[in-house]
């Protein structure tokens, strides 16, 4: 008894499969990594014992030691920052000011004149409240009372 050996099907690589399994690879890698806040500036707030939370609701404007502007974590050129503070502020929406203690006072007083100005009524300088012994500091506010 004789075997056709011409009949015997050659197994095929189907490469549809290894497609989808490359894609699911790229999905998890790209859900499992961590982003980095693109928009952020690194501060180093003034500490202070007497502040409290803010609300997430108010607009930040943070100024940096090297002199940039930060409008809701858009670069905002200095010149423009009382143009740009009135087409954001509501009629009791409040302004978190995030300064770094390196910032000159005549800039700060600059910086919170413009948001007078653009018609902004409470104003609020970011501070960080100091943790108890081995916790993280807090970012909180002091009231200027305006």
């Amino acid at each position: 008894m004789e075997f056709d050996r011409r009949s015997r099907l050659r197994p095929r690589l189907s490469v549809a499969p290894l497609v989808d399994v490359v894609f699911l690879l790229l999905i998890f890698f790209l859900l499992t990594s961590s982003y980095e806040k693109s928009g952020a500036i690194q501060l180093d707030l003034p500490r202070a014992q007497s502040s409290r939370p803010v609300g997430d609701s108010a607009i930040t404007l943070s100024l940096a030691a090297d002199g940039s502007t930060r409008l809701n974590g858009r670069q905002v050129a200095s010149a423009d920052l009382k143009a740009e503070l009135e087409l954001l502020l509501s009629a009791d929406q409040a302004v978190l000011l995030r300064a770094d203690r390196a910032v000159a006072v005549a800039e700060l007083v600059r910086v919170m004149d413009s948001v007078r100005q653009a018609g902004g009524r409470a104003l609020s300088l970011a501070t960080v409240f100091p943790a108890p012994a081995g916790g993280s500091d807090v970012d909180r506010a002091d009231d200027d009372g305006g």
